[in-house]
């Protein structure tokens, strides 16, 4: 992260989808932990670079940024718990989003590779099932293409994160799309 709140491995996404005269977009972003810490070498070994009171302006920055762009925002964390390097930025983050207090913020913790431990990729499905008020309450976008009318904006969305926001990060959020996805086709 940088002073000015910008985190490395940002990106939005977005699904479209079209289907009955709708088209139906929800988006999604992700973000390495809006902290300042830095990973060297092959092994990830990762150390924090700043305490929580030179960190939290900036973390403040990033969090007042994302909720301007995309309004009420659930951060989830996918890092792990037994790995020392992951659980010293779960720590830093969490501290982070307790102290800042800030109202448009929620925070998930769910160990990805614990709970997929031996290929149980389906144990996502309990968060997701667990976040399905929220998800559905962030709504997505919908347009009637005939009328040309709007029927539904987005009001939030779902910060995701891992170490790398790779793998685990693109399963996840795969997982919540399909959940949109769901919500979309049955919208009418």
């Amino acid at each position: 992260m940088d002073d000015d709140g910008n985190v490395a491995n940002f990106v939005e996404s977005e699904q479209i989808t079209y289907y009955n005269g709708y088209c139906c977009s929800h988006l999604q972003i992700r973000g390495s932990v809006p902290s300042f810490w830095q990973q060297t070498g092959l092994t990830a070994q990762a150390k924090i670079t700043r305490n929580f009171e030179l960190t939290q302006p900036a973390f403040v920055k990033h969090c007042e940024n994302i909720n301007s762009n995309w309004g009420r925002v659930l951060c989830v964390n996918l890092m792990a718990k037994h790995k020392k390097e992951e659980q010293m930025i779960t720590d830093t983050f969490e501290e982070l989003v307790k102290k800042s207090e800030l109202a448009n913020i929620r925070y998930e913790y769910f160990d990805f590779h614990h709970a997929v431990k031996g290929q149980r990729f389906d144990r996502v499905n309990s968060i997701i099932h667990k976040l399905q008020p929220m998800i559905e309450n962030f709504r997505f976008y919908v347009e009637d293409t005939v009328k040309r009318t709007i029927q539904l904006t987005q009001k939030g969305t779902v910060r995701t994160n891992c170490l790398d926001c790779l793998d685990r990060t693109n399963f996840f959020q795969g997982k919540v799309a399909i959940a949109v996805f769901d919500a979309q086709v049955y919208f009418q």
